[in-house]
């Protein structure tokens, strides 16, 4: 027998019915909620303080109108205020005859099944009118000018514009959330939405859901302008007009989207994130993104009446996981797609780069219809044709009556009935690679004017990018961080090349790039006096041999003055030469300190290794990059600062290290930081990613330095707190090897993203080996492939660069610093006593960056200090720390 609980009914004398699981309740008692015992008043119900003749709890998703006792207003009521605007009843007949500006947060909130109409000034001319909206709720109800249109509801010349901030709201527009219930006979024509509008699921620039009982409605002559938002992870169901749009009797016609649709999840379309309906005569401009199912039109078609016809798309359309095409990202059951074409590159797992459909259909679902190609390849779906640009210019008489030729406005077949007036301009970005390397997105694409482009730039093992120019002009390496590079917005046809160089065997490689940290004034001993003065230190690093040749000459050059590469030399009179003065480190690096007179805060400098090399009868000098510093400034934009956050490492003996001071470098930084870390020891990726599917309770869980007594599983974990930050890293043995980080870490990353998704995902780079470990000092050890400490550096560098690419992830550069201070003082001991964990020095500098990278606050700011450690070792590694931090800032 089925079981009742936390049923109540209204009883002033509280006689009991004699029923297991019901309780009665006073008037008052019903309506109070802390006498509802297992009611869910967050998302579920409601007490609807707007509604005076209805105080008892509602369900949020069907309220009670508000007007349950009041007479329906005669004949039509002429608005021309906010505050008139505001006494809106659930319905009659109104005429809005001047623009207005609503407060904010202002809205009606009862199921309106009215008429509201722009008119002119008397009320006698319909006219188009506007309203400045500005909602801004943390609150999960329906929001938008109306949250709710019911049966008979009309809109029409009107405008939005300002903006419709409800993140955590299902069913969010800016002229409705939903129309719902019984929205059979609902009209909006010529309706205009200019406002952003940002929603948790089902959002759209004009309704966010209309689905139940709607096949009565007229749509016509709807436009978005504005950038359309979802938040949720899992199905968006965001559209430029409608995030979810259900079966209508006829069809919705002359739809326009020109703004941007962002799905952080499936179902993104220009005009609609999930369609029932016959849509026609209607295109899209905007880029549209999500994960999955995200079409130039429409996310997913599902539904027999579902058409798209005399359509095209001229928007950008990126999937980042699944399906994406340039007219539908997805279709079920069969519906139509006839006479649509499609412009621009589409970004997907599947079909990439075809153009209009994603991924499901069968039969003669799609027919004459046409997309983008340079290369006129097949996308196997029957019904689609591949074209030039040139060619789809010419298409108009082959589209149908519908479509006319090109026109001044736009220069591709153009809808008779809805013409494009908004200047859409589209040019070919050629992405072209000489060398040995990956360019993600290689090849040619069309973008629409001003899109930019960001590029993954991967040079294989053994190389690196010599060059990369737009236009044919170089692009500073400072413009290129961790790997990525985003054009300048295109307004013209463009070229990005990259080329790829060999790193010779024996070439005298900088081994990083004369790079320096200035860290304010010190104090030294000049023979016997002492001196305080601002001080620099440059660093970089060279071979010891060039073939026959030995180094016998090297350190950095130093200018106040600009100059090109050919003029930043030794026996330039405006260059102060610095030679070094001891042997380079193990790892072939070596640190400059340098102060006088002229070495003042405040004023740039331009530096650049050098390095001599002789076979006793003739000599050769190598120069590396030159680089602008200014003392005593960050040469990077400002970071954000952090005073509270909740970081969780999913790591093993190498995040342990890091985390070891972190508490205590927070706590100095008056930072409220809860840190945690899931550990296996030596764990991998594809470990960490096998104990994710499987759910295994496998991991000693240490809560700000304290285990837990049991084991736990990364769920538990996650689900233990709301998490800022997650931090992923390789297990050191393989660190080396990017073929080893995936698919792993892509998987671990949407597990996480799955079950916390409000946090930041963060790759934490390790360090290498001292070079005295057996590991890489002997040549022939398997793990390392006869890599030394030096390979062992630059290999991970590059493999952890190419991981936080694949996740658009920020890096927490532990690994750099560790080089950096080696670099400074080879006689400054990170290691343990095993050559690959971290002792405390190297514990203290670990935490130090990760305290800078994630906080934002400066590390030379901090005055914690562990104990025994000199003032200074303890300002070399913050030093080192701040370096690295700054250098893989995005």
């Amino acid at each position: 027998m089925a079981s009742a609980s936390n049923n109540y009914y209204l009883s002033e004398s509280a006689e009991d019915d004699g029923l297991v699981g019901t309780e009665p309740l006073t008037d008052a008692q019903l309506k109070a909620q802390s006498a509802l015992e297992g009611f869910d008043f967050n998302s579920v119900w409601i007490f609807d303080t707007t509604n005076p003749n209805f105080s008892y709890p509602q369900l949020r998703s069907n309220r009670l109108p508000l007007d349950v006792e009041e007479p329906t207003p005669q004949g039509p009521i002429l608005i021309s205020s906010a505050e008139e605007f505001l006494e809106i009843k659930s319905n009659g007949e109104y005429r809005l005859t001047q623009d207005i500006t609503l407060p904010v947060n202002s809205s009606i909130k009862s199921i309106f099944t009215g008429s509201l109409t722009g008119y002119d000034a008397a009320g006698e001319t319909e006219e188009m009118r506007t309203i400045a909206l500005s909602i801004d709720t943390q609150e999960p109800d329906a929001a938008g000018l109306f949250s709710t249109l019911g049966e008979n509801a009309a809109l029409k010349n009107l405008t939005i514009t300002g903006s419709v901030n409800a993140p955590k709201a299902s069913k969010v527009g800016a002229f409705a959330g939903e129309i719902f219930p019984n929205g059979t006979t609902v009209a909006l024509e010529n309706c205009v939405n200019h406002a952003s509008v940002t929603g948790s699921e089902f959002v759209g620039g004009i309704v966010g859901r209309a689905y139940n009982s709607v096949t009565g409605m007229s749509l016509k002559n709807l436009k978005n302008h504005g950038v359309i938002t979802a938040t949720l992870t899992s199905n968006s169901n965001v559209g430029g007009l409608f995030g979810l749009l259900g079966t209508i009797t006829g069809s919705a016609e002359n739809l326009v989207n020109t703004g941007n649709v962002v799905g952080k999840g499936s179902h993104a379309g220009g005009l609609c994130g999930w369609s029932y309906a016959r849509i026609r005569s209607s295109f899209n401009t905007g880029n549209v993104t999500g994960m999955s199912d995200v079409g130039g039109l429409v996310g997913l078609a599902s539904g027999k009446q579902n058409e798209l016809i005399s359509c095209y798309n001229a928007g950008r359309v990126t999937a980042f996981a699944g399906s994406a095409g340039g007219i539908a990202g997805n279709i079920s059951t069969s519906p139509v797609i006839e006479n649509t074409y499609a412009l621009c590159s589409v970004y997907g797992e599947i079909r990439n780069p075809f153009g209009v459909l994603g991924s499901g259909g069968n039969g003669n679902a799609i027919k004459n219809s046409y997309y983008q190609s340079f290369t006129a390849e097949d996308d196997g779906v029957a019904g689609t044709t591949a074209k030039t640009l040139d060619e789809i210019k010419t298409l108009s008489s082959l589209l149908g009556a519908d479509f006319v030729a090109p026109t001044a406005d736009y220069s591709y077949p153009d809808l008779k009935n809805n013409p494009n007036t908004y200047g859409t301009e589209l040019f070919t970005l050629s992405i072209e690679k000489t060398g040995n390397g990956m360019v993600v997105n290689e090849g040619s694409h069309i973008v629409p004017k001003n899109n930019q482009l960001e590029l993954s730039i991967l040079p294989d093992n053994g190389y690196y990018m010599e060059q990369l120019s737009f236009n044919a002009v170089p692009v500073m390496g400072n413009e290129v961080a961790d790997y990525t590079y985003l054009t300048p917005p295109i307004t013209q046809n463009s070229t990005v090349s990259v080329r790829f160089a060999f790193n010779e065997e024996g070439l005298p490689q900088m081994l990083s790039s004369a790079s320096g940290f200035f860290s304010g004034t010190d104090t030294f001993l000049v023979g016997n006096q002492t001196v305080t003065a601002p001080v620099g230190i440059v660093f970089s690093g060279i071979k010891a041999t060039y073939g026959e040749y030995q180094r016998t000459d090297y350190g950095i050059l130093l200018s106040e003055t600009t100059m090109t590469p050919s003029e930043f030399v030794a026996n330039n009179k405006n260059v102060i030469k610095l030679p070094g003065k001891k042997a380079p480190n193990a790892y072939g690096h070596f640190g400059i300190r340098f102060y006088g007179d002229n070495i003042q805060t405040g004023k740039t400098y331009y530096t650049r290794p050098y390095a001599v090399f002789s076979n006793g009868s003739s000599s050769k000098t190598i120069y590396g990059d030159i680089l602008e510093r200014t003392i005593g400034q960050s040469n990077n934009a400002p970071v954000l600062e952090k005073n509270s956050l909740k970081v969780l490492a999913i790591g093993n003996s190498f995040s342990r290290n890091a985390q070891q001071y972190l508490p205590d470098i927070a706590k100095a930084g008056n930072v409220n930081l809860t840190v945690a870390n899931l550990y296996i020891g030596g764990a991998s990726l594809e470990q960490h990613a096998a104990n994710a599917s499987s759910n295994t309770a496998a991991y000693t869980f240490y809560l700000n330095g304290q285990a837990a007594p049991e084991k736990y599983s990364i769920l538990q974990a996650l689900e233990s707190d709301n998490w800022d930050v997650v931090t992923f890293q390789q297990g050191s043995l393989t660190s080396v090897d990017y073929a080893t980080y995936q698919p792993y870490l892509q998987s671990l990353s949407d597990y996480v993203k799955l079950h916390e998704p409000n946090a930041e995902q963060v790759i934490h780079q390790t360090w290498a080996y001292h070079p005295k470990l057996n590991r890489v000092s002997d040549p022939t050890h398997a793990s390392y492939m006869g890599m030394d400490a030096e390979g062992m550096f630059q290999n991970l560098k590059t493999a952890y660069s190419k991981a936080a690419a694949s996740l658009s992830a920020k890096i927490i550069p532990t690994g750099e610093a560790f080089h950096i201070a080696q670099s400074i003082d080879p006689t400054i001991m990170l290691h343990d006593t095993d050559y690959y964990h971290a002792n405390s020095f190297g514990c203290y500098l670990a935490g130090a960056v990760w305290y800078e990278v994630l906080t934002g606050h400066r590390i030379e700011d901090n005055n914690f200090r562990p104990e025994g450690m000199s003032d200074t070792v303890w300002k070399i590694l913050k030093a080192s720390a701040h370096q690295a931090a700054e250098a893989y800032r995005k």
